[in-house]
């Protein structure tokens, strides 16, 4: 293999890792990073089974109605999350819903999880937390299953704004370089930041409030 082709087969590797997340993102997006930025603030600090907890909490021009909404169409996290294949409602209850999610990168196999989503309320808002489901059976078994899944979306009302917090902790399972891990870390974050605001932001999605 020629140093240049190998170059090029890491950095695919490296942009399709990046992707993959609770919902995965384009790594385009309103320039979040670690730190400071325009939108965001982004932490990262670490968590259990060798994942990393990554927290973002942002403002944004975005009523609160709108996000709640979107969040809550669970079988719609796939029309907002560019690299989320598939997010199907296998079973709910009172207490949570159930979804089996496929979620595609460019560069490494498939990844497939169900997971369970729970909602709270909370001062000014709501939290709405998902973990992988202690029952796996749902999936196909036909795809590499996420090592760990788990965090929450969290918005509340800041008058016409929403402050918003996203934290989560993933591992894919599979053989993942850890250097790949990182990456999704910061690029990956900010993909799905980047994701959820522009589906805000579109017309239809406005249309629906």
């Amino acid at each position: 293999m020629t140093a240049r082709r190998g170059a090029i087969l890491a950095t695919m590797a490296v942009l399709g890792i990046a992707a993959l997340s609770q919902g995965t993102g384009r790594l385009s997006g309103h320039g979040f990073g670690f730190g400071r930025s325009d939108d965001c603030t982004l932490e990262q600090s670490p968590a259990e089974g060798g994942a990393t907890r990554v927290l973002a909490q942002c403002d944004w021009d975005t009523p609160i109605t709108r996000l709640d909404a979107m969040i809550r169409n669970w079988e719609g996290h796939d029309l907002y999350f560019s690299n989320l294949a598939e997010s199907k409602i296998v079973d709910q209850n009172a207490e949570r819903v159930r979804v089996r999610q496929v979620q595609t990168a460019s560069g490494i196999s498939d990844r497939e999880v169900v997971v369970d989503w729970r909602v709270e309320t909370v001062p000014g808002g709501y939290r709405y937390s998902w973990d992988k489901a202690p029952d796996q059976s749902a999936a196909s078994g036909s795809r590499v299953e996420v090592e760990r899944t788990k965090g929450f979306w969290e918005i509340t009302s800041r008058g016409e704004k929403s402050h918003l917090r996203y934290s989560v902790e993933y591992l894919p399972g599979g053989n993942v370089p850890t250097f790949l891990l990182r990456m999704f870390q910061s690029s990956g974050i900010r993909g799905v930041l980047a994701d959820l605001r522009g589906a805000a932001d579109t017309t239809q999605v406005a249309q629906s409030d």
